[in-house]
């Protein structure tokens, strides 16, 4: 590799997820860290979804899901009592491949992630530290001292990636507004036994105390997460002997091993600016956050890969240096609306007043258990938790709409038949890590002359059901950054638009300027306490009418949904009926068919040509095609999707689960059916006499009678001994026939009654 023009300062989650992402792109990078080696504690300990999609484009997010424990539940504990047992396994089915949250300590991330480092050729610089930099327009100039030897260096980019006390932040001399929380916590990782020592995690207050366990893989199977008694606020040698055990001792835990023990103050501040020419913050360099909802290692994650594919663009000469303004623009606004978000949800958690007493412990218990069981809520929580929300509308890189998606989201998942892996989905071509198509449906041929021209990947996906609910627009065009994230949505296939687009961010001339357009509102000023506290009262009364209105949406939703299934489901019912006939008559013929079979056994028929050629046309197909088939039948699309909840009368519910069981048997039973008849196809070549003998199978790959040779219609062999070989096969046949029948003609009557009661009880017209 040629040598680094990246110098990346700090060696934890987020400067070795910027290093692994920019060495994966091709980019030589230098990554050094003042510590004597790779850290062995650590306080984040979970990883969200997004996250796990970055590492599913690094190769690596099987590693980390190996590594880590799934949360399954949480429970709430108030004064020792269990208020709310709450399963979370799949608070985001259908959203991402990730649909839970992952506890994956920091340590062990910083473990993996260095030692894909280390299979790429990159080493980390430890016991080497940052001095001192300069830097304009050309680039980075400092000193480093490594080793307690000082040297110089000289890059051209320099990343902060080096925490809350910055190094790079401080010569900046950027702002880092914010304060620090009162309290004083501590978190200790332990080998316990006891109730709460289950594997699941438990948020647990007390009137002046409160406490998260979260469980943990291997010897350290528990990390505990809580608050320093008052009396110990300012004790700089506090030890796990002076923790109160209060809530311990509620919850019946036994501390059996204290492994690693440590006390800390949380702050919430962000930096002013998160890049100074080619000086860049990351990660807690850049924003500091209470530990609410596991954001801080995450938001570090996604600042890294962020900024990652940008750079790899200028520094390979494929993007105008411009691009490197929409990491701030994209980034800073997120980390201010999150900093504000967890102070208010953390200071909720741990102020000791009166009215924040008085909400954890009487509204909170009352109030989870019913919002929990609200679909609403847990696809939001989901979605705020995991930063699968997280978006840049404006970014001068988001532009345009089709469907619900629009420039700067992110790009919806959904599962796809021909995406490759078949959990990862559409999300299998973003391993790629490049501006790439997609399309879900069909795209003109021209259009894709268009993108092959321009060498950008292009992906065509079926058109699907997942898709449309995912907010795709059908044969819409959608172009996607290396970060997952959708630069452009074009409805229509607007060549002067996308041509537009292409060529300023993906295939600039660097001869021409980059359009950017800032957001005018990336610097926000202070809000005195009445702002703040109306700020509260507008996000209460939102959060408050969004679920009763969601909830009212989603009721009269279902209501129609369920009134669209039950007309679509007498429609197929009709159909059932009249394919139900014709295969009843169809397999009357070929019961029939078996008998004229079995004539030309006999010597004296086989003895007369024209007898072999009619008993051989009255024969028929042994088998047909066109039997009952239900693969996209409405009623398969209802217990598939789950959507057999909208069924809300228990007796209509009832019927159309023992019509579902008869198809599903009838189904079976057509499997069997087909078998026997192969086996009676295979007897064709040996029982008749002819000149070419056709395959079974025509284009459709449908089974198919083999004609006779014209002039030679006699039967091959006469011998008895073979002919009682025969004509077993063909009893046997013909009792897989009849038995198909009468499970079809019970079929028919099921499809004739449930059409009627179908009618009846939703009071419809005919159909």
């Amino acid at each position: 590799m040629d040598q680094p023009k990246l110098l990346i300062v700090g060696a934890g989650p987020t400067g070795l997820v910027l290093a692994l992402w920019l060495t994966r792109m091709g980019l030589p990078v230098r990554i050094i860290d003042r510590a004597p080696g790779p850290g062995t504690t650590s306080r984040a300990t979970v990883i969200h979804a997004r996250n796990l999609e970055f590492y599913h484009q690094l190769g690596i997010d099987q590693i980390a899901i190996s590594g880590g424990l799934e949360l399954k539940t949480l429970n709430l504990w108030i004064r020792g009592k269990k208020a709310t047992h709450a399963p979370v396994a799949d608070f985001g089915k259908g959203m991402s491949p990730y649909p839970y949250i992952l506890i994956f300590p920091q340590d062990k991330q910083e473990q993996m992630l260095t030692n894909e480092l280390n299979k790429s050729g990159v080493g980390i610089e430890w016991n080497t530290e940052l001095i001192s930099f300069e830097h304009d327009e050309q680039g980075i100039r400092g000193e480093i001292r490594k080793n307690n030897q000082t040297e110089s260096f000289g890059c051209l980019y320099l990343a902060g990636c080096d925490g809350a006390h910055s190094t790079v932040r401080r010569q900046m001399e950027v702002g880092f507004e914010g304060g620090t929380y009162e309290h004083t916590f501590y978190v200790a990782d332990i080998k316990a036994s006891g109730p709460a020592a289950n594997g699941e995690m438990h948020a647990a207050f007390d009137d002046a105390d409160f406490m998260i366990i979260f469980p943990m893989k291997g010897d350290t199977n528990i990390r505990l997460v809580g608050s320093v008694g008052s009396q110990h606020e300012n004790n700089s040698d506090l030890k796990w002997e002076d923790v109160s055990k209060n809530i311990l001792t509620r919850l019946k835990m036994d501390v059996e091993k204290i492994n690693w023990f440590s006390t800390y103050r949380v702050h919430h501040r962000v930096a002013s600016r998160f890049r100074q020419q080619h000086v860049f913050l990351l990660g807690d360099a850049a924003h500091l956050h209470s530990p609410v909802g596991g954001q801080g290692m995450n938001t570090g994650i996604g600042d890294a890969v962020n900024l990652a594919w940008k750079l790899a663009g200028v520094l390979q000469g494929s993007a105008h240096e411009r691009l490197l303004d929409s990491y701030e623009m994209e980034r800073i606004p997120f980390a201010r609306k999150l900093v504000s978000t967890t102070d208010r949800a953390f200071t909720l958690a741990t102020t000791r007043t009166s009215l924040a007493t008085l909400v954890r412990l009487r509204l909170v218990p009352l109030l989870l258990p019913i919002l929990f069981r609200l679909a609403s809520l847990k696809r939001s929580m989901f979605r705020t938790v995991s930063q699968i929300a997280i978006k840049y509308p404006q970014s001068f890189l988001s532009a345009g709409q089709a469907g619900r998606i629009k420039g700067g989201d992110r790009l919806p998942w959904v599962t796809m038949a021909n995406a490759g892996d078949s959990n990862a989905g559409n999300f299998e071509s973003l391993r790629g890590m490049q501006w790439q198509v997609h399309c879900y449906g069909k795209m003109s041929s021209k259009l894709q002359d268009f993108f092959t021209d321009k060498m950008i990947p292009l992906f065509i996906f079926e058109w699907s059901a997942a898709a449309k609910k995912a907010g795709y627009l059908e044969n819409a065009i959608y172009i996607v950054r290396p970060d997952g994230y959708v630069g452009l949505a074009d409805p229509q296939e607007d060549f002067e638009r996308l041509s537009t687009y292409t060529n300023q961010y993906i295939q600039p001339n660097k001869n021409t300027p980059m359009e950017v357009h800032h957001h005018p509102d990336l610097e926000h000023k202070k809000k005195n306490f009445r702002e703040y506290f109306l700020e509260f009262l507008m996000i209460f009364l939102a959060v408050s009418l969004g679920f009763i209105a969601e909830n009212l949406r989603e009721h009269i939703s279902d209501s129609n949904k369920e009134k669209e299934y039950i007309e679509s489901m007498l429609q197929d019912l009709k159909s059932d009926t009249a394919r139900a006939n014709h295969s009843i008559t169809g397999t009357t013929r070929q019961i029939h068919g078996m008998d004229t079979l079995e004539m030309l056994l006999t010597p004296d028929v086989n003895a007369n040509d024209s007898a072999v050629f009619i008993c051989y046309r009255q024969s028929e197909s042994l088998y047909d095609e066109y039997t009952m088939n239900f693969s996209s039948r409405t009623i398969t699309q209802l217990f598939s999707s789950g959507n057999m909840r909208l069924i809300k009368n228990q007796s209509v519910s009832d019927r159309i689960s023992a019509y579902y069981a008869a198809i599903r048997d009838v189904d079976a039973q057509k499997a069997h059916y087909k078998e026997y008849f192969e086996k009676c196809l295979a007897i064709y070549p040996e029982l008749f006499e002819f000149e070419s003998y056709h395959k079974r199978f025509n284009v459709e790959d449908s089974l198919v009678n083999p004609p006779l040779a014209f002039g030679k219609y006699r039967i091959n062999n006469t011998n008895a001994e073979n002919l009682k070989k025969i004509k077993p096969t063909l009893d046997i046949t013909k009792a897989v026939i009849a038995s198909y029948r009468s499970d079809i003609k019970l079929l028919k009557a099921q499809a004739e009654s449930l059409f009627l009661f179908l009618k009846e009880k939703y009071k419809l017209e005919d159909h």
